[in-house]
């Protein structure tokens, strides 16, 4: 039967800290090509109808409403992003 000892640590003899190699690759490495917004934006109505079909006009939204979470505010919340966008 064999007893165990107590065990001696471990060696690391690498960190996960960046080296300055490390530093020197995140330089040399080419960016993707930067992207650009649409052309054509949506309007603020268009914004409103599509979330509100997405958010308010499905079963978890009418459900939602039912145990008052302020569904309204996310419709508004939402149309202002899909029309930045």
């Amino acid at each position: 039967m064999l007893v165990c000892t107590a065990r001696e640590k471990r060696h690391v003899y690498s960190s996960d800290d960046p080296t300055e190699q490390d530093f020197q690759i995140f330089k040399e490495f080419t960016q993707l090509q930067p992207r650009f917004r649409r052309a054509a934006q949506i309007s603020k109505k268009d914004a409103t109808l599509h979330c509100a079909k997405r958010v308010s006009d499905t079963e978890i939204g009418r459900l939602c409403t039912k145990v008052g979470v302020d569904v309204q505010a996310l419709v508004e919340a939402c149309s202002v992003d899909v029309e930045v966008c």
